[in-house]
């Protein structure tokens, strides 16, 4: 394995064009083994009118991603995680089985004053 891909949220929702590039580019990285880190960095304005289109090409980056990275709210808008109240764990155990890969996979979510719970442990 070789270094990180690091994809921001905020360049994926620029236009589609971006968002197309950021998802060749993380299949790219997996492809040559590259660990793929996807700061979900939900933003209401971007999202204006695309809502649907977005939601589906950040999923679909997201179930290729090592680490994911957001806050619980991030979750719920950009990838329609179940929530309140944590069951996001429960949402990315399931989508590890559905997409079939044992990636190591880790997700950064602040818990109470600026903790971060970031486990980088199998789902």
């Amino acid at each position: 394995m070789s270094g990180y891909c690091i994809i921001s949220g905020l360049i994926a929702a620029l236009s589609p064009e971006t968002g197309k590039f950021c998802l060749e580019l993380a299949k790219a990285a997996g492809k040559y083994g590259t660990r793929i880190s996807f700061d979900l960095n939900y933003r209401e304005s971007f999202w204006k009118g695309r809502a649907e289109e977005l939601r589906a090409l950040f999923t679909e980056i997201a179930s290729i991603t090592d680490i994911l990275i957001g806050n619980e709210e991030d979750f719920q808008l950009a990838l329609g995680s179940p929530g309140p109240g944590g069951r996001w764990r429960e949402h990315f155990r399931e989508d590890r089985k559905l997409q079939g890969h044992d990636r190591q996979r880790a997700a950064c979510i602040p818990e109470g004053l600026g903790i971060c719970y970031n486990p980088f442990a199998r789902w």
